[in-house]
Parts: C-alpha cells; structure tokens; sequence
C-alpha cells in the first residue's frame, strides 16, 4: 500500500524546526524509527515531538527488534533501510510474522517517487503484505507525517483493547475452568457419600423388614397354622386368643409398614405447598419423638421444584431430629419467611449447641451424608445454609432456596 502527497516540504534538504520533548512515559505509544543514511531520522524526530510523540531511534536490525519487542506503537522506516542489506528485510519481515494474534504493529516505510527499481520492489515484497505495512512518498509535509502517525497510533490502540480483551477472557477461561474442576471434585465427592448413604439406608431398610416386619409375619402364620391344626381340640376362647394376637401383629405390621412408607416418600411431598409439608411434619415429630414444634408461617409457602423440596424437608427433619437427639431440649420452631425470589426457613432451639467446625471436620472425616453433605447439595442446587450454633447456647440454621 502506497500513501502520497503533492505536498513535498519533510526531506533531507529540509530546514529544522525546533524539537519539544515527549510528554509520553510510554512505550506502548512510541514510534520506532530507523533511517540509516543521511537526516532524515533527525528531521522525523523533530517533527514528530513536536506533535508531542515519543520517539526511539535505531541503528541495526538487532536494535529495531529488541525497540518493538520492548514495546512500541508504529514503525517508522526508510527505504534506505532495504537497499543497503538485503537481509533486513528478511529480518523484519519474520519479526512481524512472530506477533501474536492480536498484533499487527504499523510500519510506514519512506520511498521515493524517482526510486521505482526492481531491486527495492523485491525487498519489500518479502515482507508479509497482510501485515500493517504502508510506503509512503517522500519529501512529505510535516503535518500530514504527523497526521498519519497519529492515525498509525489510533490503529495501534485498538490493537491493545483486542490484547486486554483477550487477556481478560483468558483469565475468564481459567477462572471457569477452576471453578468447573471444584465443582467436578464436589460432585464426585457428593456422589460417593450419596451412594455411601444410600448403602446405608438400605442396610437399615433391610434390617426393620428382617427383624420387625417378618417376624410379625412369622408370628402371624404361627398363630394361624396353630389355630388350623388345633382347632377342633381348642376351646373357643383359646382360638379366638390366638386369632386376637395374631389380628394385633398385623395391626403392627400395617403400623410399621406405613412408618416405612412416611418415612421413605411422605404423601405430603407430593404438592409443592412447602408449608404444609412443614405442619406434617410438626405432627409427625410430636407422635415420634414427643418434640414440640412450633411453626411460624403467614399464608403459602412453595417450593415448585420437586427435588429441592424434598431435599429442603429432609434437612429441616434432620434439624428437628438432631434437637431431639442431641440438644437437650423438648422443643423447636421452624419459622418460614419470603425474600425476593427465595424461600428462607429458620430452624430455632435453645438447646445445647455445638462447635460448627469441629462437626464439620467430622462430617469430611468419617465421609457420611449428615447435615453438612446436605448443605453441600443444597449450594449446588442454587440454596445455601447457615448455621449458627455455639455449645450451650442453642442453634439456629438458615435455609435459603429459590421459591
């Protein structure tokens, strides 16, 4: 690309204008220039710091690179430059080809209009014609060097926002590749305390069916085979005792296969009306446990989706479990209040407390799926928890969940 100009006043014949200092502490914005024969460095440098530009110049092709590499906003180049060693365009021309993608420094290049040989055409023909490299007819006036310059450093100051773009989404990437590895690793560790935990619960499933639920079975078909095989030599009190027994471990059995069953999936949870499942659960705790819940709520509180309500109702029921278990206490308050867009229960006690790090440590330690893990599931889903807990001094847990 060629810019000219009939204007033909910045040569070596030219007469010296007075030079003010760059005001730039910059190199990002300095202009790199490199005029082997004659004045014509000295000439540019005076014109362009008096627009108040930085300038650098250079002698060698080693000079040139290392100027740029340390930073540098244009190029400026005479063609002296090409014909006196063929080899400074090779040189410059890999040096461009190195630039990272976002760069594509300018380099203006002086030629003049008499000088149209081959030799310099080939010379500059080696240096990548994609790159920002223009020639520019000399002598040429001062302002319109200085216009094209500034032109040059506008170009190159685009150039640095694609680099800081760049460099931003770079550090964007890392930060979501580290946040995607935590959450991989959190996710792996979930599952092998969920599986874990399921494990568990089957194994406890397994042992209330052996030991409770069949041997209420077995005594059932007992009594009954007794009464078939006996019947005509019994009284009829005797077998009206034992069909009485056995209709009273059936009575047991129907009892605790509903347990079973309220306990596994409570019907309750099938609606997404959260504040009804909490009143359940009041009443539930009261026959169990013989805990004392107060609920504190003001109309309907839902949660619509399906398993972040059930996951949010086996906490607060871990919570009331624990008071029972652990706090020394007959009673508890589950308060449920709105935020925007949030569901916030509150599970209350004035019982003994605990140290919330040290049981913590234990939960990471021991690997169950105890209150902490359900917290951790419960901030991959999009809720959180706190608790604030000190021994002898109660606790209160906080539960936030999209409503």
């Amino acid at each position: 690309m060629r810019e000219a100009t009939k204007s033909t006043v910045l040569s070596d014949n030219s007469s010296s204008t007075s030079s003010v200092p760059s005001d730039s502490s910059s190199n990002a914005e300095r202009i790199v220039v490199w005029a082997p024969v004659g004045r014509t460095a000295g000439l540019i440098r005076q014109a362009l710091e008096h627009a108040g530009m930085a300038i650098a110049i250079c002698e060698n092709a080693d000079a040139f690179c290392d100027l740029v590499r340390d930073g540098a906003g244009a190029a400026l180049l005479t063609e002296e430059v090409f014909t006196t060693n063929r080899e400074n365009a090779t040189c410059i021309a890999e040096f461009l080809d190195s630039q990272p993608p976002w760069s594509d420094l300018p380099v203006k290049v002086f030629v003049s209009n008499e000088h149209g040989s081959a030799q310099l055409s080939d010379r500059l023909r080696q240096v990548n014609p994609q790159r920002g490299v223009t020639m520019l007819d000399r002598p040429i006036r001062p302002a319109v060097l200085v216009s094209i310059m500034e032109a040059a450093l506008r170009n190159r100051r685009r150039q640095y926002k694609l680099r800081d773009a760049l460099q931003a989404l770079h550090e964007t990437n890392e930060t979501l590749d580290d946040r995607v590895q935590k959450q991989t690793a959190d996710l792996r560790r979930l599952a092998g305390r969920l599986t874990r935990a399921e494990q568990a619960e089957r194994r406890r499933i397994s042992q209330l069916l052996h030991d409770d639920l069949q041997q209420l079975l077995y005594g059932v078909n007992l009594k009954l085979s007794a009464v078939n095989s006996q019947m005509e030599e019994w009284s009829m009190s005797k077998v009206h005792e034992h069909l009485e027994e056995a209709r009273t471990w059936v009575e047991d059995a129907f009892a605790l296969t509903r347990k079973l069953t309220s306990d596994l999936s409570p019907p309750v949870l099938e609606g997404d009306d959260f504040g009804s499942a909490v009143q359940w659960l009041r009443i539930h705790m009261k026959n169990l446990h013989d805990l004392e819940v107060t609920v504190e709520s003001v109309g309907q509180h839902r949660i619509e989706d399906e398993d972040l309500r059930e996951l949010v109702f086996q906490i607060v029921r871990e919570l009331l479990f624990n008071v029972k278990k652990h706090s020394n206490t007959t009673e508890a308050t589950v308060r449920l209040t709105e935020e925007p867009g949030y569901l916030v229960v509150h599970v209350i006690d004035d019982g003994g407390g605990f140290d919330v790090e040290i049981e913590a440590q234990k939960t990471k330690q021991e690997g169950g799926f105890g209150l902490f893990s359900a917290a951790e599931r419960l901030d991959l889903m999009g809720g959180g928890m706190e608790i604030d807990s000190t021994p002898g001094k109660g606790t209160h847990v906080t539960i936030h969940t999209s409503a």
